[in-house]
C-alpha cells in the first residue's frame, strides 16, 4: 500500500471545496439543518496557485507581458539562464482563418524552432489575436519539447537520411569538416538550433515550413515510440513519433554486429 499515492495530501477541487448552506431551527423544523453541495466540514485549505499559473496571469503592472523565462523554468527542467541562452528561430507568422457558426474568426499563426545548440532541438506552434502573443506561446511549446539529436563528431549526422510528411519528402546527407551548411532556409534553423555545422540537404515537392519541420525532426529524432506501444496510455501514438528516423553510429554498429570505420575517400 506504500506504493500508491495518498489521497489526503492535497484537496480536490470538487470535492474539497467545502461549500454548504445552514439553516437553523424555526417555526417549521425544531432541528438544524444543512445542505451539503460537496463536502462538510472543510477539510482542507484552497489550493495555492501555481508559479507558472501566477506567471501566465500577467506581469506585476497587470499587462499582457509573461516572462518566458521565469514561467518555463517551473515547467521545465532548464533554468531562467539556460532559457535566455536558447536559439530561437521564428519561421512563419501568417493570418489564418476559422470558419464557425458566427462567421470567421481570423486569428495570427506562429511557428517557431528553439536549440541551444548542443544538440537540444524542439518546435512549437502557436495561435492568438496579437502576434506577439503567438510567436510567445509558439516559442514556450518549442522548449517544452526539446528533444535530443545525436550528431557525428558534434558538427554533422552519421548517415544520409530521407523523410516525408505530407507532400514534403526532405534528404539529409552528412558532409566534411569545413563543408557548412547548405540547406533550405527551415532545415538552416534546425541545424543552427542543435548545433549541427556541416551537413546539405535538399526538398523534394512542397516547401511549406510546417512540413519541413515535422519531416526533419522526424528523422533528427530517431523516433521515440516502439511498435506496438501507442501512446502509452492505451490510445494511438502521435503521428511524428511514427517510423525509424536517423540511426547512431552505435545503433547500426549493434544491429550490424561489427565495429564502422571511417575510411576517407581520395
Amino acid at each position: 500500500m506504500d506504493s500508491f499515492p495518498s489521497l489526503l495530501d492535497r484537496p480536490d477541487p470538487v470535492l474539497d471545496s467545502g461549500k454548504a448552506f445552514y439553516n437553523e431551527p424555526s417555526s417549521t423544523s425544531a432541528h438544524k439543518s444543512s445542505v451539503i453541495f460537496y463536502n462538510s466540514p472543510r477539510y482542507f485549505e484552497p489550493t495555492r496557485p501555481t508559479a507558472a499559473s501566477l506567471i501566465l496571469s500577467g506581469s506585476d503592472d497587470g499587462g499582457d507581458e509573461v516572462d518566458s523565462a521565469a514561467y518555463l523554468s517551473t515547467v521545465t527542467p532548464l533554468t531562467s539562464a539556460e532559457v535566455n541562452n536558447l536559439y530561437r528561430h521564428t519561421l512563419t507568422v501568417k493570418r489564418v482563418v476559422r470558419m464557425t457558426g458566427k462567421g470567421k474568426q481570423p486569428k495570427m499563426a506562429s511557428l517557431v524552432v528553439a536549440g541551444n545548440g548542443r544538440g537540444l532541438v524542439g518546435y512549437g506552434e502557436g495561435k492568438d489575436l496579437n502576434a506577439g502573443k503567438a510567436s510567445r506561446k509558439a516559442f514556450h511549446e518549442a522548449v517544452k519539447t526539446l528533444d535530443y539529436v545525436e550528431r557525428y563528431d558534434g558538427r554533422t549526422i552519421p548517415a544520409e537520411v530521407r523523410g516525408k510528411w505530407g507532400a514534403t519528402t526532405v534528404t539529409l546527407r552528412p558532409r566534411p569538416a569545413g563543408f557548412g551548411l547548405q540547406v533550405p532556409p527551415s532545415i538552416h534553423a534546425i541545424a543552427r538550433s542543435c548545433g549541427i555545422s556541416d551537413l546539405s540537404a535538399s526538398i523534394l515537392g512542397s516547401t511549406n515550413p510546417y512540413n519541413v519541420v515535422k519531416a526533419t525532426l522526424q528523422l533528427l529524432w530517431g523516433g521515440t515510440a516502439p511498435l506496438g506501444l501507442g501512446d502509452g496510455i492505451g490510445g494511438a501514438m502521435r503521428r511524428k513519433d511514427r517510423g525509424v528516423g536517423m540511426r547512431t553510429v552505435r545503433d547500426i554498429e549493434m544491429a550490424r554486429g561489427r565495429r564502422l570505420r571511417e575510411v576517407p575517400q581520395n
